[in-house]
Formats: structure tokens, C-alpha cells, sequence
């Protein structure tokens, strides 16, 4: 165990020295660029986009990576009445050179146990130039009172005082480099799933996020320190470690062999402990993280994925990831390890075909596994999740089989529908890894069906409305992140937005 003793001004002058450096590079070797225009992973463009790429319509540079950027990673469509609508909702988000604020207001009427009220307002500012992005998002959302994580303070809620900064950054880049520090939701892997390896499941953290990027490369290395917790270790388990803290580091190799063939490496690690100060071996871009664990004593977390996009056929594409938290080996002769201690593992596979059997259908069918301690450790500070909400997937010892479809050629009116069947067992991410053997899943198991159905109707890019009812068989389910308590949920509302430019130069 690695719980270094070096006093934070140390630490301190490493950062305050890395940053002006880093800074000084970018800034360098600067030449004719854009500055980063991201799309948001809740917008409902995202569905749009899995359609397209389903059928063969839209080439994203860097397919495995969310969220997608304008113009760098990929250009609307704007011949055809739906690509001008979500060409026209992103130009009130961004035009070069220009201050944009805008206030995006939805409201629902939910029919739960009774009839009841929920309001979303989201305020925010954009500035994108030639090789600089600023953005700032403050959402205000009653869902947030139901949350039992909610990461924010909810003490004066009812005087409206209550919100959270989901959204802040500066991003510069210059030529093939970039420079991302702030707070987004990032999801690498499967379009339209919660990734295995980095989610958008959990509340946006903050980070920095360096990447380099050529026609068929993309290489990022990424850093966050993560919430402070009241740790327990498992060789103290009545000892509660206070202010415990928590660390997430990482790199990932984007390869882009062809429009129809992609795959991504990603490794991935936690670590931390009371007092544990950054360690800036972890960031060494070209080092790998076990053997750091194993030469240089240093304790973490380690988690090691595989994803790939490929399109065997026109129409029809293939997505998978493959996670590696730990596999058992049997290193002692004499001692079978396997027989004593689960594999921990996490596989996502998804089918995917559209315009069949005629234009405009979009289907997806998703098989996913996570096995029965994946994303826990032997130290709840290196435990695989934000607040309690998983960096990786929502859950651990669960099997889901998912269908979603959707329809297109009514556009504006858009038909979606989703249909999940899972088993789940009885595991927590925040739970200590408990180093025994269990059957798959871990008892008692329950069964659950969740059915989604929604409508929506994209009057304008500034107008949308939204009818949905929603059916689980169990309310017990991560799908049901603000606590709703009655199976069956009606949805009826509206969103509105609203937009101001002016020009800066």
C-alpha cells in the first residue's frame, strides 16, 4: 500500500509548474483550426445519430468516443427535414467567434402515485474561436430532491436556492493537440448504452483531459480527483478512514482503420487513501498501470477495456466492449486461486440495423453482463464509482437483455421504445470486495422488466413536446433514478429554448 507522506506544496508546485508548460506547448504551435463544439450526451440529437450511423448516413471520425464534436468529429446532414432541424437547434448553441447564452426550460406533468409537477431550467454561456472553448451550464431540476445522491445541497430547496453546475470548462487545441479542464459528461464506448469503462451514468466531475488526434489516432490521457469518502479497508472493517482521498487516472488509443472498422484500448485506474496526494507516475502517457502497482508499490485500482465498431454489411453495424477489472491466475503451484476468488469482468455486445424492413426503423439489440464484483476493491476509496453513481456501468452481478427501437420518417414526430429485461443481484458499487467465491448472481436474485415508450413532437429547434409512459415491473431498478414509486409512470411536457448571440470580435 502506497500512502505517500509528501506535503501538498509539493504537489502544488508540480501542478503550478505542469499547467504554464502544458499551456505553452498548445499554444506553440498554433496554426488554422476550430475551437471544440460539443454536443451535450442528454440531448436528444444522440438518437438521431445512432439512426444515421445505423444506416451507413453519418461517418463520425472517432465513433466509440462521446460526446461527439461539430465539425471536428463529424457534420450534420442538413439536405434532408430532420438534418436541418438538429442543424439549426446546435447553431443557438454555437457560432464561431460569438457569446451565446441561451436558457433551455422544460416541464412535465407525471402521473405516479398522484399527479405532480417537475421543471428543469438550464442557463448557460458558450465562446468558441479559432483555438479556444468556454462553456458554463447551470441546470435547476426538481428531479434532483428525489435523487438520494444527488451530488448538490438541498437545504433551501423549496426557496428555489438549489441547482448544480453540470457543465464548465476551458478547451484549447492547437493543431493535433488539445486541452480539455473542467466538468462534462463523458461516455467511451457503445453510442446509446452506458459504457463499461467510462460513463455518463454518474454527475459530471472535474477533470483534465489531454488528447492528440490525426487523421486514423486519437490518444488521450485523463485525470480527475474524485469525492473525498470515509474509507473502509478490508483488513479493518470496523475502522472508518475520514476524508479518505480518491483519484481517477487513465489513457486510451482511438484507432480508425475505416469508416466501417474502429476499435478503442482504454486503460484505467482508482486509487487514493487518507492523505494520498497525486501521483504523477500514473500520468506518464507511455507507462502501464500494473506494473507501476507491482515495481513501484504503489496501490490502485486497475481496469483494462476493449471496444470496436464494425459494419459487416450496409445497414447492419456491430458495437462491443469487453472490461478486465481482475482475472484470476493460479501463480502458487499447489493452490487453485480460481477455485477461491470470482473473475471480475464486463461484456457489452449490441446488433444494430436501420432502415429495415423499410426506411426510417432504427433497432438496437443489446446483451449485457457485469460479473458479480466488478468495479469493487479491497478499499472502498479505489471502489469504481462518482458519489455513488458507477464510472462504469449502473450496475455490478446483473444480466440485462435490451431492445430499443425507434422511428424516424414521421419526422418532426419521432416513436421511441425500450425495452429492458435484466436479473440483478444483491451488490452495491460502494460495497468492499469480499475476497470468496459466489454463484453468478449474487442471492437474492430478483427479475425485472422496464418498458419505456415516449413520442415526441420537434415543432422547431426552439419547441419540442414529449408524451411517455414507463413500466417497471419492479421500481427497484437504476433506471429509476429519482425514485418513483409507482410501477407505472405517465409523462406529458414540453421543452423550450431560448437563445442570445452577440459577436466578440
Amino acid at each position: 500500500m502506497s500512502f505517500s507522506n509528501r506535503s501538498a506544496p509539493v504537489i502544488m508546485l508540480t501542478l503550478k509548474h505542469l499547467l504554464p508548460v502544458l499551456l505553452f506547448l498548445f499554444m506553440g504551435s498554433v496554426h488554422a483550426g476550430t475551437g471544440i463544439q460539443y454536443i451535450y450526451l442528454e440531448s436528444p440529437t444522440y438518437d438521431y445519430f445512432d439512426y444515421l450511423i445505423n444506416a451507413n448516413r453519418l461517418h463520425p471520425k472517432f465513433v466509440l468516443r462521446q460526446p461527439y464534436e461539430l465539425q471536428r468529429d463529424l457534420s450534420i446532414d442538413s439536405t434532408s427535414r430532420s438534418g436541418r432541424y438538429f442543424h439549426s437547434y446546435w447553431q443557438k448553441y454555437y457560432k464561431k467567434d460569438h457569446a451565446a447564452f441561451h436558457l433551455q426550460a422544460r416541464d412535465h406533468l407525471r402521473y405516479d402515485d398522484t399527479i405532480f409537477n417537475r421543471y428543469k431550467v438550464q442557463g448557460g454561456v458558450q465562446y468558441v474561436a479559432s483555438h479556444i472553448s468556454l462553456a458554463n451550464r447551470i441546470t435547476v431540476d426538481q428531479d434532483y430532491k428525489n435523487d438520494p445522491l444527488f451530488a448538490g445541497d438541498l437545504s433551501e430547496s423549496e426557496h428555489w436556492l438549489y441547482g448544480r453546475v453540470n457543465e464548465a470548462f476551458i478547451n484549447l487545441n492547437a493543431g493535433q493537440f488539445d486541452l480539455f479542464l473542467g466538468r462534462i459528461k463523458r461516455n467511451w464506448g457503445l453510442l446509446d448504452e452506458h459504457s463499461l469503462i467510462l460513463s455518463s451514468h454518474p454527475y459530471s466531475y472535474d477533470h483534465l483531459l489531454i488528447n492528440y488526434t490525426t487523421k486514423h489516432l486519437k490518444f488521450s490521457l485523463i485525470y480527475g480527483h474524485l469525492e473525498d469518502v470515509n474509507g473502509r479497508h478490508f483488513k479493518f472493517p470496523d475502522s472508518l478512514f475520514r476524508n479518505a482521498r480518491k483519484h481517477l487516472v487513465g489513457h486510451r488509443l482511438d484507432i480508425r482503420f475505416s469508416d466501417d472498422l474502429q476499435i478503442g484500448l482504454t486503460e484505467m485506474a482508482t486509487y487514493g487513501g487518507p492523505g494520498q496526494d497525486f501521483e504523477i507516475a500514473f500520468m506518464n502517457p507511455m507507462n502501464f498501470y500494473y506494473p507501476i502497482q507491482r515495481n513501484d508499490r504503489k496501490e490502485m485500482n486497475g481496469f483494462w477495456a476493449v471496444d470496436w465498431f464494425y459494419r459487416p454489411w450496409d445497414k447492419w453495424t456491430i458495437w462491443g466492449q469487453f472490461l478486465i477489472d481482475d482475472v484470476i491466475v493460479n501463480n502458487d503451484p499447489g493452490v487453485d486461486d480460481r477455485a477461491r476468488y470470482d473473475d471480475r469482468l464486463a461484456l457489452q455486445v449490441s446488433l444494430r440495423a436501420a432502415d429495415m424492413p423499410t426506411r426510417g426503423w432504427n433497432f438496437n439489440l443489446t446483451y449485457n453482463r457485469v460479473w458479480n464484483r466488478t468495479y469493487q476493491s479491497k478499499f472502498t476509496w479505489q471502489n469504481y464509482h462518482y458519489r455513488g453513481y458507477g464510472l462504469g456501468y449502473p450496475c455490478a452481478s446483473c444480466e440485462e437483455v435490451k431492445l430499443k427501437m425507434a422511428y424516424w420518417d414521421w419526422f418532426p414526430f419521432v416513436l421511441k421504445n425500450e425495452t429492458i429485461y435484466g436479473r440483478y443481484g444483491d451488490v452495491g458499487l460502494t460495497d468492499l470486495f469480499p475476497l470468496t467465491k459466489e454463484d453468478f448472481p449474487i442471492a437474492p436474485v430478483h427479475h425485472n422488466l422496464v418498458n419505456e415508450l415516449n413520442l415526441y413532437y420537434l415543432f422547431s429547434p426552439a419547441l419540442h413536446f414529449h408524451a411517455g409512459a414507463t413500466y417497471r415491473e419492479k421500481t427497484s431498478h437504476y433506471s429509476n433514478r429519482y425514485e418513483e414509486r409507482s410501477r407505472f409512470v405517465l409523462k406529458i411536457g414540453f421543452s423550450l429554448l431560448m437563445d442570445l448571440k452577440f459577436a466578440v470580435n
